[in-house]
């Protein structure tokens, strides 16, 4: 894998996505800067995960500039529905450029979807840190409560 054609690629992709390098990065779970460092090999898991998330993305385009940068781009694509059967796109069973931009669509929701998910997590464990200081708070007023209580008596 030459990398900086892979950098290369993923830069045209990530502009295609109209995403920033950020959001691109977060999306694949590696560390902001990834992309602008990357140099030597890019790990099996990491490019895995990244077509995974990343579906319509063209492996033989990203690593070797073969082909389309979008799967299906320029050929034949059949469409199944939930049951699996084919409906087709088109009377030829194209996907046109529409179809890809859906797609491309999608993808993005599922990605903003699982940002949204995170930071849903996050708000709940601050919410719990926050009941938690709440009631340490109100320990330590009944402490001082007493204790003024015991100075006023002596």
């Amino acid at each position: 894998m030459k990398i900086n054609i892979i950098k290369s690629n993923l830069e045209k992709y990530i502009a295609y996505k109209k995403l920033s390098n950020q959001e691109f990065e977060k999306s694949i779970g590696v560390s902001n800067g990834y992309i602008a460092k990357l140099k030597g090999s890019m790990g099996k898991e990491k490019l895995d995960y990244m077509l995974e998330v990343y579906s319509d993305l063209n492996r033989d385009w990203l690593l070797y500039g073969e082909g389309e940068m979008l799967k299906g781009q320029g050929g034949s694509v059949s469409i199944s529905n939930v049951n699996g059967d084919n409906i087709g796109c088109g009377h030829d069973n194209t996907i046109n450029n529409n179809d890809l931009t859906i797609r491309a669509l999608i993808d993005q929701i599922k990605v903003k979807d699982g940002q949204i998910s995170k930071s849903q997590d996050q708000i709940s464990m601050q919410q719990a840190q926050i009941t938690k200081s709440q009631e340490q708070i109100s320990k330590s007023q009944e402490q001082i409560d007493r204790l003024i209580a015991l100075l006023e008596k002596k």
